[in-house]
């Protein structure tokens, strides 16, 4: 749910919309006030996964460029957490020579309650805190297709497993019906790969498949730092380094369950409140600076938000794994035993959970890691595994737990 590794990249952007006429632009617009976000009219109509619009763009120097062929960002028809229909927007980088029948989808933990955070924006910016942008040039390098998906929404709601799961695999459908644009195959093989947040938003896409997206079939997914129970990662980072997440979340919540948003109006300290405010127009890093430390219990007149009845009956919908499904898809899951953001045994849990219920997971459970390090040193660990997963080679099948020593 953070940034695990940082690196600066110049600010390189040029968009061509979708009409064809190229823009060039000294700095890209914010999602906020780009017009490429808002659906046109009746998109309600189109069904989910449908592209309402899309536009080419120039490379943006966070990826290796020497990878990368062509850039698309695509407007598609999803659906929130409560059925409602929406658009999002999902990010295509195209390798030379791209194998057209292979779609590796990066989820990023982006984890803020501002739209303008999304990473169909910060990518093109000199935004230090989307370090996966490096995984996004690995898999070019391999000549995969890659794609980025804005899952959290147009309204940025951080913390909606259930948001989450729903815009990654309309993504995943817009993506593989794109071939007249990006040329990538309707029938590729598409694996998942995320760390923390973005292993929320991928392990949410597995759960919900078989429910809302039955024609779709993922060869893998790879998740590292997974965080499956929201309301045991709050209560653990309150009053750490980390507890700005606990802001994001719970405006993230808000800003997609009116009964929240009302719930916080009649529950917030006054004072309190305008400082929470602040990070719903904030990226991570500096939410993270801004509530260094901070002890929420006193923002509320209640003695726990993360037992008041609404808050708790939203998190336990759409903030608690294992409850919608169970992942048809193998998984590789890699989790830190000392992991300070979300304990190692709520991932314990749903693990053994999922192969008593028939899923097929190699669980990596990295002696005395943190949360950063397993997060990172997984997608190393596990590059092999995605790379298998492209080539067809066979999984092990049914369950495997390992306990390995991360190498210094």
């Amino acid at each position: 749910m953070r940034c695990i590794y940082c690196l600066t990249f110049p600010l390189l952007y040029l968009a061509t919309v979708s009409n064809g006429q190229s823009v060039d632009r000294v700095s890209p617009l914010p999602p906020s006030v780009d017009a490429f976000y808002q659906p046109p009219p009746s998109f309600e109509t189109a069904s989910p996964g449908t592209i309402l619009r899309s536009r080419r763009v120039p490379p943006t120097t966070r990826v290796n460029t020497t990878a990368l062929a062509d850039t698309y960002q695509l407007l598609l028809r999803s659906r929130d957490s409560q059925g409602a229909p929406t658009a999002i927007v999902t990010t295509v980088f195209i390798p030379p020579n791209a194998a057209s029948d292979k779609l590796l989808e990066i989820q990023f933990a982006y984890d803020s309650a501002s739209v303008d955070c999304s990473p169909s924006y910060t990518l093109f910016q000199n935004d230090t805190s989307l370090p996966e942008a490096i995984t996004v040039s690995a898999g070019l390098q391999q000549g995969w297709n890659v794609a980025v998906t804005d899952y959290e929404g147009f309204t940025a709601s951080f913390s909606n497993g259930l948001r989450a799961g729903y815009s990654m695999l309309d993504a995943t459908r817009a993506c593989l019906s794109s071939k007249n644009i990006t040329g990538i195959d309707d029938n590729a093989k598409v694996v998942l790969a995320g760390t923390s947040g973005g292993a929320l938003a991928s392990e949410w896409a597995l759960e919900l498949q078989a429910s809302y997206a039955p024609e779709l079939k993922f060869a893998g997914a790879l998740l590292t730092a997974l965080t499956p129970n929201a309301s045991s990662v709050f209560g653990t980072i309150d009053g750490t380094a980390d507890a700005g997440l606990i802001a994001s979340g719970v405006l993230g919540l808000a800003k997609e369950y009116l009964n929240i948003s009302d719930w916080l109006s009649e529950n917030l300290v006054q004072g309190d409140a305008l400082r929470l405010s602040q990070a719903a127009h904030s990226c991570i890093v500096d939410t993270i600076s801004v509530f260094n430390n901070t002890d929420f219990v006193p923002f509320f007149d209640v003695p726990s938000f993360l037992t008041a009845t609404v808050p708790n009956s939203v998190i336990q919908n759409t903030g608690i794994m294992g409850l919608h499904g169970v992942p048809a898809a193998p998984i590789y899951n890699y989790k830190g035993t000392a992991d300070e953001v979300s304990v190692v045994e709520d991932t314990d849990a749903l693990v053994e959970k999922f192969c008593g219920e028939g899923a097929d997971i190699e669980y990596y459970r990295a002696l005395n890691a943190s949360h950063g390090s397993a997060g990172a040193h997984g997608f190393l660990a596990g590059w092999s595994w995605i790379n298998d997963r492209m080539n067809g080679v066979p999984v092990l099948g049914g369950c495997q737990t390992y306990n390995v020593t991360i190498p210094t």
